[in-house]
């Protein structure tokens, strides 16, 4: 026999029911502790415990309130006799005063008893109510936690009659708080888990993933209502900077000062989520001109200075703006959009709006099916980069090849190799991308060792390749398991403001040199800081940008001095260099009669397939040979 029905029998043995055995309350009970033992909703149980309370007091009507903490009000609980209407009038009732019998009693934390509510103060604003319902009397109990003594919820009990609780009633009461309490606390320590799950603990705004359970739902609630809602991506502007001048604990003070504000301001909003470090995610229902309104006016909000320590700092915020129309777009492709609005916003200087119209929309969408098929190509060895002929200008035999981008994914048929260059960078792919093209170079070197014996094979290499810690080590890895010989490749880099004399790039640079590889600055004279890199980094070989090369066989006088100038600066540091982009015998003599050596470009070939570029060399070596 468990404690709770050694309880009731102790009770029911010093009180006695003319209309209800000992044996039917037990019964009762059994019911009432299934409910709890199984998965009952807390609705359930506690109505259970309701009806239970009502069969062991004659006439009572009871009524169990759970108390919601974050709201601060009593919610509908569970009810016997008393009909739904009562429930709906009492949901939401704030612990006041003097807010009746459970309002009351929530907000003392303790018992109250009122002989009768129409004498009583407490009732003064709920008369009408008690005559609906036939309220004379009303005893409330708090439920409190067993753990830490908080707040659970309220027991009410009420009658017709004027009537004053004797001994065994209170007793009786004090068993049925007692089951209440272990359902309340129960679907609280529930509801805890949950919302600890789906909430950010800084910022107490959502998590993503509440984003993702929720989201979809969203979208699809308000699209079959045919209903506006507008998707807002939100990225603070300077957060980083901040962060690191005045500490995590700072940042983290000035983030959760930053989401009270915002969820202050964006009451209606239907999600507001903590998506990233200094990123928000926010769902409004309304269409694009409210929205951004809406907005505008948390942007305003937000630049009024914030107290955080000794400092009060300004925010601001970049935006973009999306509307979820009609069409069967999903999640994902409403944040591809809504981000894409914050980083134009972010990129004209921030503080600002970017609400994307549909021409805008479906640009964001066919680069992420881009990426996607990117993504695929790679996972799937769709990548097979081509050779472009490296020649001597003063020869005319070739002297390597550099390795371009191409793939023959389906979905990138329509792509420029710069857009998916570019689209890799963005994404983080750059890195399996890159080692790919450079493995292939290492295979190739190896398994027609004799016929590109003597020549170079040119690898591009990205910036955000040469700041990651394990680039080198990974390059050194692919070169031992393939056999390569690292002098024998040439890995070139393109001019960049990441590209930093005194970085992670550098010593990169420096480790693949001391490795064996020869290095070559590509697209000489259009980036950032031409002449530093050529005194900072231990560089082979500049390639001067066909931008350069392009007008020189016409007559160019300019074009001509800067491709002498490029060259003087090449040679008086002792590296080799080469023009890219020859076309015309007209632009390769002007180059050769400058003084250049080496060159590339559509005059000898175009970039092509591994085995088209030994079919061209065995060619080449041929002429030579005749």
């Amino acid at each position: 026999m468990d404690a709770d029905t050694e309880r009731l029998q102790a009770l029911s043995s010093g009180w006695r029911v003319d209309h209800l055995s000992a044996e039917a309350l037990l019964k009762a009970q059994q019911r009432v502790l299934a409910h709890l033992a199984g998965n009952s909703s807390l609705a359930e149980s506690l109505a259970e415990i309701a009806r239970f309370a009502e069969a062991c007091i004659p006439g009572m009507f009871s009524s169990i309130l759970y108390f919601d903490n974050r709201a601060g009000c009593l919610r509908r609980g569970g009810y016997g006799k008393l009909p739904d209407s009562f429930a709906a009038i009492v949901d939401g009732l704030v612990p006041g005063p003097a807010s009746g019998s459970c309002g009351t009693c929530a907000y003392r934390a303790e018992r109250v008893i009122s002989e009768d509510v129409f004498a009583d103060p407490l009732w003064a604003g709920f008369h009408d109510l008690c005559r609906e319902y036939h309220i004379r009397s009303a005893w409330s109990t708090p439920l409190k936690s067993s753990r830490d003594g908080s707040l659970l919820g309220v027991f009410g009990m009420y009658h017709p009659e004027v009537r004053v609780p004797s001994a065994a009633d209170l007793q009786l009461v004090d068993h049925f708080v007692h089951l209440a309490a272990i359902a309340a606390e129960r679907y609280r320590d529930n509801c805890d888990r949950v919302y600890a799950a789906e909430h950010d603990l800084l910022t107490d705004l959502g998590n993503r993933r509440q984003l993702e359970t929720y989201g979809p739902r969203l979208l699809e609630e308000y699209r079959a209502a045919k209903a506006p809602l507008s998707m807002v991506f939100v990225d603070l502007d300077n957060f980083k900077a901040f962060n690191d001048a005045f500490g995590h604990h700072a940042g983290d003070t000035l983030l959760k000062g930053v989401c009270d504000r915002v969820r202050t301001t964006l009451k209606e909003a239907k999600l507001q989520v903590r998506y990233g470090g200094d990123e928000l995610v926010i769902l409004l229902p309304v269409g694009l001109a409210e929205a951004e309104t809406q907005i505008m006016a948390m942007q305003a909000v937000l630049r009024e200075p914030l107290a955080v320590g000794e400092t009060a700092p300004k925010i601001t915020a970049s935006c973009g703006i999306v509307q979820v129309d009609t069409s069967a777009l999903d999640l994902d492709s409403c944040l591809a959009q809504a981000d894409e609005g914050s980083r134009q916003a972010k990129a004209l200087g921030g503080d600002r709006c970017v609400v994307l119209d549909e021409g805008q929309s479906a640009e964001v969408l066919r680069r992420r099916r881009m990426l996607r098929d990117l993504e695929q190509a790679i996972n799937e060895g769709q990548v097979e980069p081509y050779f472009q002929p490296l020649v001597s200008l003063v020869t005319g035999e070739p002297q390597g090849f550099e390795l371009l981008f191409r793939t023959s994914a389906p979905g990138l048929q329509e792509a420029s190799v710069y857009d998916c260059i570019v689209m890799a960078e963005d994404s983080g792919l750059i890195h399996r991308l890159g080692l790919g093209v450079l493995r292939f170079a290492f295979e190739a070197q190896v398994k027609h060792r004799e016929a590109l014996a003597g020549l170079v094979l040119g690898v591009n290499v990205s910036v955000l390749q040469l700041v990651r810690r394990d680039f080198a080590d990974a390059v050194a890895s692919a070169l031992e398991e393939t056999g390569a010989t690292a002098a024998g490749i040439y890995l070139e880099v393109t001019e960049s403001q990441w590209l930093d004399t005194g970085g992670p790039a550098r010593d990169t640079l420096a480790r693949l040199k001391q490795m064996g590889f020869r290095l070559a600055l590509d697209d000489f004279g259009t980036g950032y800081a031409s002449l530093a890199y050529l005194q900072a980094l231990p560089l082979d070989s500049i390639k001067i940008d066909r931008r350069f090369v392009s007008a020189i066989g016409d007559g160019g006088g300019r074009d001509a001095s800067l491709c002498r100038a490029l060259l003087a600066m090449g040679q008086a540091t002792g590296l080799m260099v080469v023009a890219e982009g020859v076309e015309t015998r007209a632009q390769a003599g002007a180059l050769a009669a400058l003084g250049f050596d080496r060159a590339q470009g559509f005059l000898w070939s175009e970039a092509m397939p591994l085995v088209d570029a030994l079919e061209w060399l065995a060619k080449q070596r041929a002429l030579s040979v005749n």
